[in-house]
């Protein structure tokens, strides 16, 4: 009995002492990542980012952002299953900087116990499997996606994903299983597109090996667990399409991927400022993003040299399971040969004065990817080529964890290679400082956000312009309680500007120009913003780099003044903004006076139109009215879907026409352009134009007696040269107008 109790008290105590090893393993991956609430957060920018979906989240009890990207409720474009968490926190009351580092610090939990799952699954003990997932967390191709927020957890959680599917595809395909499948499919839709496509890619090896070398029958592969795999991916992907509201993505400009895939240099060197050992033993280099295409995350994540060299060593050693060693080679390969993009780069430097992107003829050689990423749905939107690497290190990562399960006793040289590789994994001195500081940045921009509260009523619609990619919008609309137009993140912002308001279109992506002021108080008369907010710090910069310097400050004072002198608004100067409000007499006006007001001021005298005298619309004077693009060389576009005009005619009762040098915005998949015109209210004439007739000569038939002429045109098929796949322009274009001309009946005054 005694032997029996001591054997017990023996068990309890090795089960406790795993338990504080693994937890003190824990610890130190949770702090590599920065990840330590009340001590550290893994970044500022993308955190406050998150925090305003987070927080809008709250707001609305909905899994939608109904404080910014109006005028329709924002879904987060990736990340809703790191966001979810962290409005949960920010709920029960946690400071911003501790719910986003919670947050981080759960998933990472689940990334740590999934990789730790995976090593025993293969059949390693206890002791070497956890020194595996502590090798696995640690890796940099995570905690230096930090900066991409939930990019970074995708990352971590592939050998979570793999688990379950290595686990249903070769083993168990009970119910559990079946459920943790399911769940890893949609977590990862929802967590990160990269780390999805991953997942999808790498589970398809398996499945494919698993066929073909009979891991188990290949009837009930067929009928039973294959079928559970493509519906477990399909309805996830499903879900998240019907939350974002599209299910097909454009594809990606070739020239993206390759300038993001890596050089070939990068696995194997590290970057200077990163790890701490490599730069202690000069094996690290210097690498200045100017001088490489893409941009620093390149070469910063792609360090792989301890996995690549712990593979080949598992490759070279015996292994009780040759079909599963080589299903987790191909996906290794798979995974490094994707991330170097379309065109093989070895020591490939940017030419000075080159952009971002890399034209082909600065990588002759070619991977044979580039119709992947041309053509294959899903694929086609991987366009940071290099974060395939991320997949080639679970590869590399899973061959270990099999080396090592088919020994109970470890070598010398593969604890060394582990040994080795966590060391290496150790960031700088300045990485763990920035992750300090992201703490404080936070608490500091909460409380900076805070004492904005008494600028602002409660669910004022708020304009920031000119807008921008604007990340600080999100968190300072959630946080205040109102609305806005802005929001930060590419694919945020392009689903926002799809439905807009057309006094907003008529702004360009941080452009002001001659005009800009008059499109302000136009935003405002239309009433479709209470307040117009103008920054002089970069609302996507200064989140990163708390404080942000008041780099418009200059630019925009002119604009503020100008806007001021018009004694139609309120203008509230603060050291980071200006906020303008139409004075509350004038604001409480019917539209229709308001518009004829603000018309009126804008317009001065009004534009006179003279008989057989043409106005070019390349000068600004020459053109009163709300929706017009700014000034071009040739003329102007409408912005939007709706434009007006204001003239001045000579009261002299003759029956005059109106001619237009105009042409249609036809190009990519637009063939055609409507657009209806109406005068003084009353619906006059409708043009057409054609990919055979762009351009015309319109006439307009005048009403006799006109002295004030309000033109209106509506442009139903007006789209952006970006969505129409023509060009980047994000604006909405429908009529371009080069000349305008009063003449006679019976006499032409412009001609093509």
């Amino acid at each position: 009995m005694g032997r029996a109790m001591n054997e017990t008290d023996g068990a309890t105590f090795s089960r406790i002492g795993f338990c504080l090893l693994a937890a003190t393993a824990l610890f130190f991956g949770l702090f590599v990542n920065g990840a330590l609430p009340g001590f550290m957060v893994p970044t500022t920018g993308q955190a406050i980012w998150t925090l305003g979906f987070a927080q809008s989240f709250v707001n609305g009890s909905s899994i939608y952002a109904t404080n910014f990207g109006l005028p329709n409720p924002a879904a987060i474009s990736f990340g809703l299953a790191g966001a979810l968490p962290v409005a949960l926190f920010l709920k029960a009351g946690m400071p911003p900087a501790d719910a986003y580092a919670l947050a981080f610090a759960l998933w990472l939990t689940v990334a740590f116990y999934g990789a730790y799952r995976f090593v025993r699954l293969v059949g390693a003990e206890r002791g070497i499997s956890l020194v595996c997932a502590v090798l696995w967390l640690t890796l940099p191709v995570i905690w230096q996606h930090s900066d991409y927020s939930m990019v970074s957890l995708g990352m971590a959680l592939l050998p979570a994903y793999f688990y379950p599917a290595l686990r249903l595809v070769r083993y168990e395909c009970d119910l559990s299983s079946i459920v943790l499948f399911f769940g890893a499919t949609l977590s990862s839709v929802f967590m990160d597109g990269y780390s999805f496509m991953m997942f999808a890619s790498g589970t398809a090896v398996l499945l494919l090996f698993a066929f073909g070398l009979g891991w188990v029958g290949r009837l009930e592969l067929s009928l039973k667990r294959g079928p559970i795999i493509v519906f477990s991916f399909a309805i996830s992907y499903l879900l998240y399409a019907r939350y974002i509201g599209k299910s097909v993505f454009a594809a990606e400009d070739i020239n993206f991927f390759r300038a993001f895939g890596s050089n070939i240099e990068f696995f194997f060197v590290p970057t200077r400022g990163m790890l701490l050992l490599p730069d202690l033993l000069g094996l690290s280099a210097n690498r200045d993003v100017t001088a490489y295409f893409g941009d620093g995350s390149v070469f910063n994540c792609s360090f792989a040299l301890v996995l690549i060299v712990a593979a080949i060593y598992s490759l070279a050693t015996k292994s009780a399971d040759r079909g599963l060693k080589t299903a987790l080679l191909l996906v290794a390969l798979g995974g490094f040969y994707m991330a170097l993009g379309p065109s093989f780069k070895l020591n490939v430097l940017k030419p000075g004065g080159d952009g971002l992107l890399m034209p082909p003829e600065y990588a002759p050689w070619r991977t044979g990817t580039e119709f992947l990423s041309l053509y294959l749905p899903g694929f086609n939107n991987m366009r940071a080529s290099y974060r395939w690497v991320g997949l080639g290190l679970f590869g590399a990562w899973a061959l270990l964890a099999l080396h090592v399960a088919s020994r109970r006793v470890q070598s010398g040289i593969t604890v060394g290679i582990i040994s080795v590789g966590i060391a290496l994994n150790i960031p700088s001195p300045a990485v763990v400082t920035a992750n300090i500081d992201s703490q404080r940045a936070i608490l500091d921009i909460d409380r900076y956000v805070e004492g904005l509260r008494s600028f602002f009523k409660p669910t004022e619609k708020v304009a920031f312009l000119p807008f921008r990619n604007d990340f600080f919008a999100n968190y300072m609309a959630s946080k205040l309680g109102i609305g806005t137009y802005n929001v930060g993140g590419d694919k945020n912002f392009a689903a926002a500007i799809a439905s807009w308001p057309d006094t907003m279109l008529a702004f360009e992506m941080g452009k002001t120009g001659p005009g800009f002021w008059k499109k302000v108080i136009w935003v405002l008369a239309k009433k479709d913003a209470d307040v117009v907010a103008i920054p002089y710090i970069d609302l996507l910069w200064a989140v990163h780099y708390w404080p942000g310097d008041r780099q418009y400050f200059a630019e925009m004072q002119p604009y503020i003044d100008a806007i001021q002198s018009s004694d139609l608004v309120e203008v509230t100067r603060t050291d980071d903004f200006a906020f303008i409000r139409l004075k509350p007499s004038i604001r409480d006006l019917p539209r229709r006076e308001l518009s004829a007001l603000v018309t009126k001021y804008i317009c001065k005298e009004g534009v006179f139109l003279a008989r057989s005298s043409p106005l070019t619309f390349s000068n600004d004077d020459n053109v009163c009215g709300n929706g017009w693009s700014d000034v071009e060389v040739w003329g102007r576009w409408t912005s939007g879907k709706r434009a007006t005009l204001h003239y001045k005619l000579a009261p002299d009762g003759e029956r005059d026409v109106l001619e237009f040098d105009a042409h249609g915005f036809i190009g990519g998949d637009v063939t055609d352009q409507k657009v209806e015109v109406s005068i003084n209210g009353k619906k006059s004439d409708q043009w057409e134009f054609t990919g055979q007739s762009p351009r015309r000569i319109e006439r307009l038939q005048l009403p006799p007696g006109l002295d004030t002429l309000n033109l209106k045109f509506i442009i139903p098929n007006a789209k952006s040269p970006n969505d129409a796949g023509v060009s980047a322009d994000t604006r909405t274009l429908g009529l371009g107008i080069m000349a305008v001309c009063l003449t006679k009946a019976d006499e032409t005054c412009l001609h093509l």
